[in-house]
C-alpha cells in the first residue's frame, strides 16, 4: 500500500551497515614456464553500499507478511520510488522494525550484510530473534556481541495546552469558566 503521508516520514538505521555485492568474472590457469607454477587468476568485480547511520531513508511502501506481521519497504536513495531497490524492514515480537531484505542486483550474488565495518565478525547473517517466533529471519551478527539493524523512527509529538488561571476566591475546587470559550 503506498500512502503520500507515509512517505513523508523519515527513518534512519540504528547503525551504519554495508551490503556488499559480488560478481565474478572469470577464471584463468596458467603454467608460468620460468618456474613451472600454476598461476590462478581469478577477476571479480564488487559493489559496495555503506548506509550511514545519519542516512535518511523514506518509507516507499508498507505490506504484511503471511503471519500478519508489518514490513516496511525503505529506500535511502532519492532516485529510488519502487519496491526492487528497497531494503525491507520487518516488525518483530519486540516491537522494532529490522532489517530481513536488501535489494537484489542483476548479474550479482545474494548481497552480504556487514555492521559498522567489513570485518570477519561483523558479518550479518539471517536468523530469527527468539527461536519460537514466526517472524520472517533477520540480519543479526552474532560474533562478538548480538546485533541487528533496526528503523529509527523520528517523531514530532506536539502538545497544545490551553491554561485557564482562576483567582483566588478562598473556596478550593469552585473554578470559573467562561461560557463562551470553546472546550
Amino acid at each position: 500500500m503506498r500512502d503520500p503521508k507515509l512517505q513523508m516520514v523519515r527513518v534512519y538505521p540504528s547503525a551504519k551497515f554495508i551490503v556488499i555485492y559480488e560478481r565474478g568474472l572469470g577464471e584463468d590457469y596458467d603454467i608460468e614456464r620460468s618456474q613451472g607454477a600454476v598461476v590462478n587468476t581469478f577477476e571479480a568485480r564488487r559493489v559496495e553500499v555503506p548506509i550511514p547511520r545519519e542516512l535518511k531513508g523514506a518509507i516507499v511502501e508498507a505490506g504484511t507478511t503471511e503471519e500478519g506481521r508489518l514490513v516496511l519497504w525503505v529506500s535511502f536513495d532519492s532516485k529510488c520510488a519502487e519496491r526492487s531497490c528497497t531494503y525491507g524492514f520487518a516488525e518483530t515480537e519486540d516491537g522494532l522494525y529490522r532489517l530481513f531484505q536488501a535489494p537484489i542486483i542483476p548479474q550479482y550474488a545474494e548481497p552480504t550484510i556487514y555492521r559498522k565495518r567489513i570485518s570477519r565478525r561483523k558479518r550479518m547473517s539471517k536468523t530469527k530473534v527468539y527461536s519460537r517466533s514466526r517472524s520472517l529471519p533477520v540480519y543479526f551478527t552474532t560474533r562478538g556481541m548480538t546485533a541487528s539493524i533496526a528503523l529509527e523512527i523520528k517523531k514530532q509529538e506536539r502538545v497544545e495546552i490551553e491554561t485557564i488561571t482562576v483567582e483566588n476566591k478562598g473556596v478550593p475546587g469552585e473554578i470559573i469558566v467562561d461560557p463562551e470559550s470553546k472546550p
